[in-house]
């Protein structure tokens, strides 16, 4: 079962939290250090954000909107070949014979994900549970909130306070989310109306 004391990082693999087991020595965790967008099986991020509105002089002005997305606290397939190079390297003085590193899922018993964002966004879900701990979120935006994601300046703060394992052992996850980052501008949709 995981440690939840016994979390260190790497340097060659930055923002990601790593665990030992505490009965098998070749078994780890590893865990992105703060919530991320989820991305599909082919890296496409998994969000949706449609503004609605009208156009003024030309110019689409939003009256309101729906951002959809899902965060995780996973790591990517490359992300994980990373962390077992890293953990090969870093452990291989155990001697010949010692058995390669693992990564095993986490036991996640129970959890809870907030948002909080400017223009007062705020939300809160129920993560998943289950291997990255996904939690989607489906949010109304009013006027203001849609015009701050058409000017790219809509951040917002996700919280993940979960409990790990039989024993659940409380742990929280905390960051930033940027949602104007360059692979996000694809996604929206403007829908005059």
């Amino acid at each position: 079962m995981l440690q939840p004391s016994s979390s260190f990082t790497l340097p060659q693999v930055p923002g990601i939290l790593l665990f030992r087991d505490d009965s098998n020595q070749s078994a780890f965790y590893a865990v992105s250090s703060k919530p991320r967008l989820a991305r599909a099986a082919d890296g496409t991020p998994e969000f949706s954000l449609m503004l609605y509105g009208k156009r003024h002089s030309g110019v689409f002005e939003p009256t309101g909107g729906v951002l959809s997305f899902t965060v995780s606290l996973g790591l990517s397939a490359q992300e994980e070949r990373a962390v077992i190079t890293a953990l090969t390297e870093r452990f291989s003085a155990s001697g010949p014979g010692a058995p390669p590193p693992k990564l095993q899922g986490i036991q996640w018993s129970s959890g809870e994900t907030r948002l909080s964002g400017k223009s007062g966004i705020s939300a809160t879900s129920k993560p998943s549970l289950l291997g990255e701990n996904r939690t989607s979120f489906s949010l109304r935006l009013n006027a203001d909130q849609a015009k701050a994601a058409k000017a790219g300046d809509l951040s917002i703060e996700v919280c993940y306070e979960t409990q790990v394992g039989l024993a659940a052992v409380p742990m929280t996850f905390s960051g930033l989310l940027n949602l104007a980052e360059p692979g996000l501008a694809g996604k929206t949709t403007q829908v005059e109306m």
